[in-house]
């Protein structure tokens, strides 16, 4: 039994800490904090092109097989931007489940192993919690023990 990976993060050194003084901290501060500020702006447009990824997503896995199969990398960069979107806008449900797609391509590019109904499934899981985004938290444990389920089943 394989676990999917963990997401990998990107967290460059901050090279201005080193030369940075005690007084420029604070101005550093303040533009972080702003930087926060703007960045928090944006998560409502965000959120709101998310159900328009989804849909282009579930749209590429419901293609023909040999479609899905070529479409693989394409599916795979989509899935992992909608994981990264709704995990922004704090709707880890949907981020999981599009982190499985991501898993699964990944699983294909490692390993060889590629599964179009795992991957349909996966997509019409991710459909469904997004048109009900946020899930209540038993309905998201139930989603998640049952793709849990097809991960053990199917080898990723």
């Amino acid at each position: 039994m394989t676990t999917p990976r963990p997401v990998r993060l990107f967290r460059p050194p901050n090279r201005l800490e080193k030369i940075l003084n005690a007084a420029e901290r604070r101005a550093f501060a303040e533009h972080v904090a702003r930087a926060e500020r703007e960045v928090a702006g944006l998560l409502p447009d965000l959120r709101a092109r998310l159900p328009e990824q989804v849909a282009v997503l579930v749209e590429l896995c419901h293609e023909p097989e040999a479609e899905v199969f070529a479409a693989s990398p394409e599916i795979g960069f989509k899935a992992l931007a909608v994981a990264e979107a709704a995990r922004a806008v704090g709707l880890d449900g949907v981020a999981r489940v599009a982190g499985e797609i991501w898993a699964l391509v990944e699983a294909l590019l490692d390993r060889g192993v590629w599964h179009t109904e795992a991957l349909i499934v996966q997509a019409e899981a991710l459909q469904m919690s997004m048109a009900n985004a946020p899930l209540p938290p038993k309905e998201q444990a139930v989603i998640d023990e049952r793709l849990k389920a097809l991960r053990d089943a199917v080898g990723f």
